[in-house]
């Protein structure tokens, strides 16, 4: 009964917590310190725009600056006084209207310099920072679209001062005077919409109220990864259509498509492999003229060559593959890879040699999707416990992976080829292989290869080889699916590692992109804690809860990159559930559980989802016995649930194992038919609001 009356009270404070957001140590667990808030929005600028006193967008000077303007990003030099000036009125809440001011841009390259900065700001680089990235995308593509408009206005005073008797100077004046967007232009707001994409499939670039760029969501319609692809491609292919009609002379490159294929691949979206191919074919389809029958091109073909795919278009194509649903992805990938290797032996065209991302994509490929047999039977996509034949298709996916490696590595010692060098990104992508078949021997494995590549660059000194969080966090999933009782002391030990690799490389001064390179982050943490979780450790639940208040330590003293996630807060809760020690073992499980929530709660930066409920529920029915207690929390935990509109079938079959008879259909009379069953497909719309 006291556990109860606790777990009770830490449900209400939560409550009260979670409107409140004031960081309070939780009343379960006093040494866990909750991050304060975040800093307030601070404006960045890289790229100087506008100056001169006279700035505007139309200037007789300015055709030439368009014209020379080329397919790479601008430069990013200002002087600190610029700096500090822009700094200010960059964060300030009339920023948007500052840059679609377009008197403020005198050149084409002042104006692609504003949609530049927009574009990185889309990466969302600081954590600190939050940035909104979908509003900085609609920002760049409002930009450019009020570009065009008044190009449209300039282009009709144009006409009418040419049908003017003796108005044909004029004419010729003003449309020498128009700045027009280049190449450039287009693909910044493309690759802005396709770095939104990225950010987002990620779980970051929401933004916050402070720094939220002021822009009409419902009419942008854009809400997920998916959403922020398709833009890209829409930028894309209204820049191709309007040059396919003759409305503009800038005709899309490679790049151009390149940008949209890297978003769909980056999207994770079901279909994204489906429809970033769609783009590469359609740059093939107009490279080798086939438009032409349709009377609509436009320009020259050594233009429309231009538009090509290269060996990044293949990549990226590759990199959809692996993470498609795909069961024909590998093979698809591997005949790719074979078609251009051949392709570049017979012409020695250097713009689709394959290089060593283009076999990285094809181990990514082989980790993600497993290997094939024989009859072409795709394979699993985990290991998933080291038995049976899904891990016989995991470890020959991974071997076959690890033979790609070491064919690399072979022909660039016998071609010294720098596009041959395997990278840290190649070792990675194997120990991950490795690491899904989900048994000791693989994780030995791919913990083996770690010290291969750590050895390698120790010797050389050789940055491209560098093992970074990814490679360490890789291994260290291996062992968190291992469920073997040394998996969770191994992961601690390279954590460790990382650590001291980590502070050796601040003492000595390298505190650079380098020296973060190593530094484990929120998800390593995370991915340690999950080997606790699966052990079969009755203090799993401590152990848990030891990192996770390391984590929030460590991001309370400033460090952005290591604060919990809800996948952190989770996997805590889940280990509780998991605690199958002593009854007193289970009560502080308990214990430990409601706190984990109520600290998610005072975690401004963090929501529950569904999935926590379900989690908080699952631990009500594992960790109090049957009875009227147990039917107290187990409404209380459902009551939140449906006060947070997170209600969904998950929920719904954990409430009816947490609860007895009568109190589950008393709490579901409202979606019961008239048989007495209760229909998890009729959840009432207020219940389930915010299940995503």
């Amino acid at each position: 009964a006291p556990v109860v009356a606790l777990a009770l009270a830490a449900l209400l404070a939560s409550s009260r917590d979670g409107d409140r957001r004031t960081g309070a140590a939780s009343a379960f667990s006093p040494m866990i310190k909750f991050p304060s808030a975040s800093a307030p929005f601070a404006g960045r600028r890289n790229a100087k725009v506008g100056s001169g006193s006279s700035s505007r967008l139309w200037s007789s000077t300015a055709a030439s600056s368009s014209s020379s303007s080329s397919d790479r990003a601008p430069s990013d030099a200002s002087s600190p006084s610029d700096e500090k000036e822009e700094d200010d009125h960059h964060g300030s809440p009339d920023h948007r209207d500052y840059v679609l001011d377009l008197t403020h841009y005198r050149t084409t390259s002042d104006f692609n310099a504003e949609l530049d900065v927009l574009a990185r700001r889309c990466s969302d680089g600081d954590p600190g920072m939050k940035e909104d990235v979908i509003g900085c995308a609609a920002l760049a593509e409002e930009m450019l679209r009020k570009w065009e408009e008044k190009i449209t206005e300039a282009e009709g005073v144009a006409e009418d001062a040419e049908n003017s008797a003796g108005e044909g100077g004029v004419a010729e004046r003003i449309r020498g005077d128009i700045v027009r967007p280049d190449v450039t232009s287009y693909n910044l707001v493309i690759r802005a919409w396709s770095k939104a994409c990225s950010t987002l499939a990620e779980g970051r670039g929401r933004g916050t109220i402070r720094n939220t760029i002021g822009t009409d969501m419902p009419s942008i319609g854009v809400y997920s990864a998916r959403d922020a692809a398709s833009h890209a491609e829409a930028v894309l292919y209204d820049m191709e259509t309007r040059y396919l009609d003759g409305i503009i002379d800038v005709a899309p490159v490679a790049s151009s498509y390149n940008a949209a294929i890297d978003a769909w691949a980056k999207s994770r979206c079901d279909d994204a492999a489906e429809l970033a191919e769609a783009v590469l074919n359609r740059m093939k389809h107009l490279s080798d003229g086939r438009e032409g029958n349709q009377g609509r091109v436009n320009g020259a073909k050594d233009k429309w060559e231009r538009a090509a795919p290269d060996i990044v278009s293949y990549n990226s194509l590759m990199e959809a593959w692996a993470h498609s649903s795909d069961s024909d992805a590998l093979r698809k990938a591997r005949n790719a890879l074979e078609m251009l290797q051949d392709k570049y032996d017979k012409t020695s065209d250097p713009r689709i040699k394959p290089n060593i991302r283009t076999v990285n994509q094809v181990i990514n490929c082989y980790a993600k999707r497993g290997a094939y047999d024989d009859d072409g039977e795709g394979g699993d996509e985990e290991g998933g416990g080291g038995s049976g034949r899904g891990a016989e298709r995991a470890w020959s996916a991974a071997r076959r992976a690890e033979r790609l490696l070491n064919g690399m590595t072979q022909k660039y010692k016998e071609t010294g080829d720098p596009d041959f060098k395997p990278d840290a990104t190649t070792y990675t992508s194997v120990c991950d292989a490795y690491g899904r078949v989900g048994d000791v021997a693989a994780s030995e494995r791919a913990e083996s290869l770690l010290n291969r590549v750590e050895k390698l660059y120790n010797e050389t000194g050789d940055p491209d080889v560098r093992p970074n969080y990814r490679t360490y966090t890789a291994v260290i999933g291996g062992w968190s699916k291992t469920r073997d009782d040394t998996a969770p002391h191994r992961a601690e030990r390279i954590l460790r590692h990382m650590e001291m690799l980590h502070a050796g490389m601040v003492a000595k001064g390298e505190r650079s992109a380098r020296g973060e390179g190593v530094k484990p982050n929120s998800r390593t943490y995370t991915t340690v804690i999950n080997a606790w979780v699966r052990s079969r450790d009755n203090n799993k639940a401590q152990h848990s809860l030891r990192i996770l208040k390391k984590m929030i330590d460590l991001h309370k003293r400033g460090d952005a990159a290591v604060g919990p996630t809800l996948y952190t807060y989770n996997a805590v809760m889940e280990g509780c559930a998991k605690c199958r020690g002593t009854g007193e073992d289970q009560v502080q499980a308990l214990k430990i559980a409601f706190a984990v929530n109520k600290a998610l709660g005072q975690n401004k930066n963090v929501e529950a989802n569904h999935i926590t409920y379900c989690i908080l529920m699952k631990c009500v029915q594992k960790l109090l016995p049957a009875g009227e207690e147990r039917n107290k929390v187990a409404r209380a935990v459902f009551d939140k649930c449906k006060e947070a509109g997170l209600v969904d079938p998950s929920v719904m079959r954990q409430l009816q194992m947490a609860s007895d008879r009568d109190l589950f259909y008393d709490l579901c009379k409202s979606i019961t038919d008239m048989r007495g069953r209760v229909n998890f497909d009729h959840i009432p719309q207020e219940w389930k609001k915010n299940v995503r």
